[in-house]
């Protein structure tokens, strides 16, 4: 009985610790996606605007919010999606988000932080 509960210990200890090197692994490679994309570099935008996001694109970006290049609006990214069924094409922070009917309410940015 008790080799039985040190195996389900062993086992659950081993499927959390996979989970979390995991989720580590996940969230250390999505912060390079604040360094511009060759792609990005390219497209007309100015690279050190997506180098150094000022402090309210740190804090829309936090807050799992996306940058619409048309509008010059921030988007919620998971609304946008269940709610509206719209998703982003291109890059962090230089994406246009696509929508097949009326465009979720977005966010406009400060005045003296407008692009």
């Amino acid at each position: 009985m008790e080799r039985i509960a040190l195996v389900i210990v062993a086992a659950f200890s081993l499927g959390v610790g996979v989970t979390l090197w995991y989720t580590q692994r996940q969230t250390s490679e999505r912060e390079p996606a604040l360094v511009a994309e060759p792609s990005a570099r390219n497209s007309g935008t100015d690279p050190s605007t997506i180098l150094n996001p000022t402090p309210f694109e740190q804090k829309m970006l936090a807050w799992q919010y996306e940058f619409d290049t048309r509008t010059h609006r921030w988007y919620p990214i998971s609304d946008s999606f269940w709610k509206y069924h719209c998703f982003f094409k291109g890059y962090v922070t230089n994406g246009v988000l696509e929508c097949p009917g009326a465009m979720p309410p977005g966010i406009d940015p400060p005045k003296e932080e407008s692009k």
